[in-house]
């Protein structure tokens, strides 16, 4: 089965969802098969390596009963008024609030110097191919001055800087497109998380 056929397949067996939660639940499994796929392996593969679909739309279904039947009885198991739970949020406002910006700002700082050592790999394997290259225009100047064993040993720096500019582009697009799934998926789980807590109560 294609990803084409998986995914129209998925939606026609989710019927009974809303189209907004058919949709986000379809496009999830989009997303895993094309990373998948953007790893070398094939579509057929990508979308072989998953879950029957019956397990697939068995717990989606139910997931969205316990959902649903969480949301029925939290009125009335709700321990305190909405007034009391505002009352404790901002009396408590103190303590949890900075830990929450502290949170907040490590998550930030950490992303961060993620794409900061990406740009510093890049940066240095570009730099690597500059000096390989303004290596080899010094090369004639080289043997007419310090003769054929300094010409010798520019261009073999040069070939040795252009070989590691070369080489390290590898992990750097490597890393780079680490980060963007690890971004991808972090966004999707949170969406997931948002989206639970926001169903119909």
């Amino acid at each position: 089965m294609n990803k084409a056929e998986f995914l129209q397949t998925l939606d026609r067996r989710l019927k009974t969802l809303g189209e907004s939660d058919r949709k986000r639940r379809v496009n999830y499994f989009a997303e895993i098969i094309e990373d998948r796929m953007e790893e070398g392996i094939s579509e057929e593969a990508a979308v072989a390596d998953l879950e029957s679909l019956d397990d697939i739309v068995e717990g989606i279904l139910n997931e969205q009963e316990e959902a649903e039947s969480l949301a029925a009885l939290s009125p009335k198991t709700r321990r305190f008024p909405l007034w009391l739970t505002v009352l404790l949020l901002i009396l408590g406002s103190p303590v949890w609030l900075p830990l929450l910006l502290t949170v907040i700002s490590v998550a930030t700082t950490l992303y961060l110097c993620l794409w900061i050592l990406v740009a510093c790999v890049y940066l240095t394997a570009v730099s690597l191919l500059l000096c390989g290259g303004a290596g080899f225009f010094a090369v004639f100047s080289a043997a007419t001055v310090y003769g054929a064993p300094a010409a010798v040993f520019m261009a073999g720096a040069s070939l040795v800087c252009l070989g590691g500019g070369i080489l390290l582009f590898f992990p750097a697009a490597r890393f780079a497109k680490g980060v963007l799934k690890l971004t991808k998926e972090c966004v999707l789980k949170l969406s997931n998380l948002f989206t639970a807590k926001g169903v119909k109560r």
